[in-house]
């Protein structure tokens, strides 16, 4: 029991990350405990890090978003102090998982789910936060159908300071030829530590080749290291060129021929609703 509160139920992940994620009981509620991992415990930044969730999804109030119930520090007998994180639980499964249960999504579906998921995006984007963090694994889908997009703990608020630092560093990673490689869904600058709204767009775009096509990003079928080129379409069943175009134009490997912000992702969704509805 800590904080004569929260009692631990079940394991959800150990040993895998950043920190470990237990089920809780709290008061009759099932909610998610996030202890950060004890070979950070004395590590002001990874502690910083950690906290940095919390501040940041006190930000919001959208059911998109999970809500944050507390953060404290819980001292074993020898002395050592845990980080401790207690959230909502959000009942269903995250979209990689999804897909691996069931099968690619259909058009039709990832034309609505990319509209609900890029309308949670937006929210965050206009409270100035970037995730950073986009990926099938870190948006859930609920038993109810709502999706919610989680694990804010790479946000970072957008101000003059990050602005300054960012294109400090991403311009110094470039004259050394740094910071090209990325896991798929992380954008190619991001890797250079800048990011902008479009990093985000960029990471959401990669998420649906894979909600699509059933491959991973990278997959060497239609991944191409040299040209850096990802043939996804002929993978993905009925999808129109116009969708597709949406998800070309968000992947854009040169941040400034991607989509500016959310708000015009949108508005080509509802352009492609309109000509569906006209047939």
């Amino acid at each position: 029991m800590l904080q004569n509160r929260y009692r631990v139920t079940s394991i959800i992940r150990i040993n895998r990350g950043f920190g470990n994620v237990y089920e809780v009981e709290d008061r009759g509620k099932t909610k998610i405990l996030k202890v950060l991992n004890q070979i950070h415990g004395k590590d002001r930044r990874a502690i910083q890090l950690f906290r940095q969730e919390v501040k940041v999804l006190s930000h919001f109030d959208h059911p998109g978003i999970p809500k944050c119930d507390s953060y404290f520090q819980y001292e074993l007998n020898e002395g050592e102090r845990l980080h401790c994180i207690v959230m909502e639980k959000i009942d269903g499964c995250n979209l990689e998982e999804w897909v691996e249960k069931n099968q690619p999504i259909s058009a039709e579906q990832g034309l609505e789910w990319l509209e609900k998921i890029t309308s949670i995006l937006k929210v965050v984007h206009e409270q100035k936060y970037l995730h950073r963090d986009i990926k099938p694994h870190n948006i859930m889908r609920k038993d109810n159908g709502q999706f919610v997009l989680i694990d804010f703990g790479a946000a970072i608020r957008i101000n003059l300071f990050y602005k300054t630092y960012a294109i400090t560093i991403y311009s110094a990673m470039l004259l050394l030829g740094k910071g090209d490689e990325t896991d798929g869904y992380t954008a190619p600058e991001q890797n250079r530590h800048y990011c902008t709204p479009q990093t985000d767009i960029f990471a959401l775009g990669k998420s649906f080749v894979f909600l699509l096509t059933g491959k991973f990003p990278r997959d060497k079928a239609m991944y191409n290291e040299k040209t850096e080129k990802i043939n996804w379409r002929k993978y993905a069943k009925g999808v129109s060129d116009e969708f597709a175009n949406i998800i070309e134009k968000a992947i854009e490997h040169d941040p400034k021929k991607r989509y500016n912000n959310t708000q015009e992702i949108l508005n080509d969704i509802g352009r492609i609703k309109k000509i569906v509805e006209l047939i």
